[in-house]
């Protein structure tokens, strides 16, 4: 079998860069997501896993839930291209609060460009019994080995 290699970098610019407040880009980012994102259904090349963005957990999520910053704003404009492209990296088992419905995460990598310069971002999709695949809200940028 060979080993997966993301072959198209998904690249954006930022355009949140104007607004100040950060209720304020939360509220943006998830009327993006609603408007362009949410009801979609990807394949992800490497395993062939059928995602579906939804509205929860991942726009909620991504707006609302958990720590917040410019890279993860950015990163919802490229996210269908993002999972497309990702590497499968590990499972996650659920966590303690999440819903009897949830069995765990399918954890993957990919690469990115916003504004020109490379970001490595780890991205979570939801388990659920029901066997479908839900985008989730964790995207952490993280460092070139």
């Amino acid at each position: 079998m060979s080993k997966y290699i993301q072959h198209i970098i998904p690249e954006t610019k930022s355009i949140w860069n104007n607004i100040t407040n950060i209720a304020d880009v939360r509220k943006a980012v998830y009327e993006y997501y609603r408007l362009n994102i949410m009801g979609e259904t990807i394949i992800n090349k490497d395993k062939g896993h059928k995602i579906l963005f939804t509205n929860k957990p991942g726009g909620r999520k991504i707006a609302f839930g958990g720590s917040f910053y410019k890279q993860k704003a950015e990163a919802v404009k490229i996210i269908t291209g993002l999972m497309k492209e990702a590497k499968y990296n590990n499972w996650g088992s659920p966590k303690k609060t999440d819903k009897k419905y949830v069995i765990g995460y399918l954890n993957y990598k990919a690469i990115g460009k916003i504004d020109g310069k490379i970001y490595y971002f780890r991205i979570a999709v939801q388990l659920r019994k029901d066997g479908n695949m839900y985008y989730n809200h964790e995207i952490n940028i993280m460092k070139k080995k």
